[in-house]
């Protein structure tokens, strides 16, 4: 004994019960798999012995009977498919089926046992398949769907069509292509008699590949896909015709009226039936294809609605941005006086914009981790790649215009970091001069050498060529108007046609400097009246006191 507590056989019986009439309850519960299901009746004239597959379970049927039972069930039967005569009743599918009878057993009793229940209770485990029979005797009964949708050679034969909504739907989706380069046209064969001289003669005619082919006015040559050659009776189908309706011999028993045909063919396919045809096809392909046309039509519905509220985002940022106004406030809340100049715009525009007011109340204020595009991440983005568009609009005059001049100048920021601006002069295409800041050049030192590295490395970052450049303007440090070692002077050794003019406005400094000098006295009676207006300030802001 192994010291384990073991139940009374009465108890393991009563718990057998129990497990059994719970299994009972629940598969009594449970709707039966065939009501998802609808029979329907599909009438041949020959069932003939070919292979198909069906739903991955039966790849093959012959005359043989193919049974799959499943070995832990009772002896209850349920037939799926069941064969009388010449009528064939298929359950979710409509094939003609060339074999006798298809049985397949699954017994489903509440009478079985728990155990083998739990085991085996929807799986089928074998998976027969018969050896391969004869080919199908009639072919007017070829009308039966593989695993992946019906047989190519059902497909590229019109002739053999049972025209129907699955056959209509499968052909719009997909369409039929045909490969004809190693057919054999001899059923295409057609007599004529023709009297030449009183003596009649006997000639045949053959269909051609070149029927299938059509030379427009330019002389382009394209294909006729529409038209389909069919093997067993050796003439020419229009598929769309066939399918959705028309009265021409394209649609109904085929055409091979060869001495007739290129007349025939471009006449039909430029009548409005055809045509009609056609659109009617490509109407339900879209159709069909999208069947998940809710889930589409809301990804449109979102694109659309992000790329609307962008257009008024990006229309703010472009305002205050060609304005020079300053984007950010103290807080980010919208509603707040203090929220900047970008959220006040875009509050402004929502009082009479429905949608950007309904896109503040529904994305206003949800903090990190929620998209609105409405944070400072996005318009500095747009910033950048607005900034971006602008150079490169710059640059691309500044080429039409090929010729122009530079003037660099120290601008230190609000930070008091040191920096030179890069200002390029040029005359556009419309012959005004025109002035276009291109750059900041960060602190590289205060050598000429240093300071024409940089230069240099902005010519080559933004595609100038410096044979081009013929002027620059600087202030009057020697490091930049040096005329031995100067900046200037080194540019100048690179492209000697790059003259040198002073900076007006740090010369104009100059002069106003040594008029100061020169007149000491106004300079004296300047300095005395500013240290009086400052005491008389002061002493009225103290008698306020």
């Amino acid at each position: 004994m192994d010291g384990k507590k073991r139940l009374s056989g009465a108890a393991y019986r009563k718990k057998a019960r129990e497990k059994a009439e719970k299994c009972a309850s629940v598969i009594s519960k449970t709707a039966n798999l065939q009501s998802y299901f609808h029979k329907v009746a599909v009438h041949t004239n020959e069932v003939g012995d070919d292979s198909i597959a069906i739903d991955g379970f039966v790849n093959h049927v012959t005359d043989n009977e193919i049974n799959v039972d499943n070995t832990n069930s009772s002896s209850q039967q349920v037939d799926l498919f069941a064969v009388e005569d010449d009528n064939i009743v298929i359950e979710d599918f409509v094939n003609p089926v060339t074999a006798n009878e298809i049985n397949v057993d699954n017994t489903n009793s509440s009478s079985q046992k728990a155990d083998s229940f739990d085991k085996n209770s929807t799986e089928i485990e074998t998976l027969i398949e018969s050896p391969k029979t004869e080919e199908v005797k009639d072919l007017n009964s070829l009308n039966r769907l593989t695993t992946f949708g019906f047989k190519k050679s059902y497909l590229e034969d019109p002739a053999l069509w049972n025209i129907n909504d699955s056959l209509k739907d499968y052909i719009s989706i997909n369409g039929v292509s045909q490969d004809l380069s190693q057919t054999n046209f001899l059923k295409s064969k057609r007599t004529y008699t023709v009297n030449n001289r009183g003596t009649s003669k006997t000639i045949h005619r053959y269909f051609c590949k070149k029927y299938l082919e059509s030379t427009l006015i330019n002389g382009e040559v394209i294909k006729r896909n529409f038209f389909l050659y069919s093997i067993s009776k050796g003439c020419i189908y229009c598929y769309p015709c066939a399918l959705f309706g028309n009265k021409s011999s394209f649609a109904t028993c085929g055409f091979s009226n060869w001495k007739k045909a290129e007349e025939k063919l471009s006449s039909h396919e430029n009548s409005h039936k055809h045509r009609t045809n056609i659109s009617t096809m490509k109407q339900r392909s879209i159709i069909l294809e999208r069947i998940d046309q809710k889930l589409i039509h809301q990804m449109e519905f979102e694109n659309n609605y992000w790329k609307t509220i962008l257009k008024r985002i990006v229309a703010v940022v472009k305002a205050l941005s060609s304005r020079g106004l300053s984007f950010r406030g103290d807080t980010t809340q919208i509603g707040c006086s203090n929220n900047g100049n970008f959220f006040m715009a875009i509050e402004l525009i929502a009082e009479f914009d429905v949608v950007l007011s309904e896109h503040i109340k529904k994305y206003g204020n949800p903090g990190k981790g929620h998209t609105s595009y409405l944070s400072f991440h996005t318009y500095e983005q747009f910033i950048l790649l607005m900034a971006e568009n602008v150079v490169n609009n710059i640059i691309e005059e500044i080429n039409k215009t090929r010729y122009f001049s530079i003037s660099i100048d120290s601008t230190p920021d609000i930070s008091h970091t040191d920096q030179l601006s890069f200002i390029i002069r040029y005359v556009n295409v419309q012959g005004e001069p025109v002035e276009r800041f291109l750059c900041f050049i960060d602190n590289i030192g205060h050598k000429s050498q240093e300071m024409m590295e940089a230069v240099i490395h902005i010519f080559k970052k933004y595609n100038l060529n410096t044979n081009y450049l013929r002027g620059q303007s600087y202030d009057n440090a020697s490091n930049m108007s040096g005329a031995y070692t100067g900046l200037q002077a080194r540019i100048k050794s690179i492209n000697s046609l790059a003259d040198f003019v002073p900076c007006s406005a740090h010369s104009l400094n100059l002069v106003g400097k040594m008029l100061q000098v020169a007149a000491m006295m106004q300079m004296n009676f300047l300095d005395s009246y500013k240290t009086f207006i400052h005491f008389s300030l002061f002493l009225h802001t103290v008698g306020k006191f």
